[in-house]
């Protein structure tokens, strides 16, 4: 008589198996529902940006935990340095036949803080955007002559207030139309 335990092993041993791409997707579909709803743009790349660069509950809370002594943050990190050992142990791969490589939490560059400084030149203007933990400064410069031609400092990004100073309106009219 045919023993159906072992019969079924192959079976038993997937059921077994912890579905960390389920897991990941529940995950993100809860981040993302957060980020959705606490802000109003509507592509992805946009809202990440956004909590890049302003302050957010998320933020808020991890980033303490990081830096702090208490016994709550010093098992946050241990948790932290668990899932990094059981990521580490994991095979995880990305691409197919050849193209096949490992991915690893190692192999990541993770900044300990966001970009301080961001500057960007289009339309000859140069964009200065520089963060820091209390102010945004912007600055933006024609190329030629290096003129300063808006400065402004605010305690988060305001794109609208910006726009408000009389500095941003006398300058727009040289701007091209498709840049504004």
């Amino acid at each position: 008589m045919p023993n159906i335990f072992i019969e079924n092993r192959d079976a038993w041993f997937r059921m077994s198996e912890i579905d960390y791409v389920g897991q990941f997707v529940k995950t993100w579909l809860a981040f993302n529902a957060w980020y959705r709803n606490a802000y109003n743009e509507s592509q992805d790349r946009k809202i990440i940006n956004e909590i890049k660069w302003q302050g957010n509950p998320v933020l808020s809370k991890l980033r303490p935990m990081l830096e702090a002594d208490s016994e709550e943050a010093e098992q946050f990190r241990a948790e932290i340095g668990q899932l990094h050992y059981r990521l580490e142990n994991y095979e995880l791969h990305s691409g197919k036949g050849a193209e096949k490589k490992r991915i690893s939490l190692t192999s990541v560059f993770l900044k300990d803080k966001p970009p301080a400084v961001k500057t960007e030149t289009y339309y000859g203007y140069v964009f200065n955007i520089e963060r820091t933990s209390s102010q945004v400064k912007i600055e933006v410069k024609r190329t030629k002559g290096e003129i300063v031609v808006l400065q402004q400092t605010q305690n988060k990004f305001d794109l609208a207030g910006m726009e408000a100073l009389a500095q941003f309106q006398q300058n727009r009219e040289d701007c091209p139309s498709d840049f504004i």
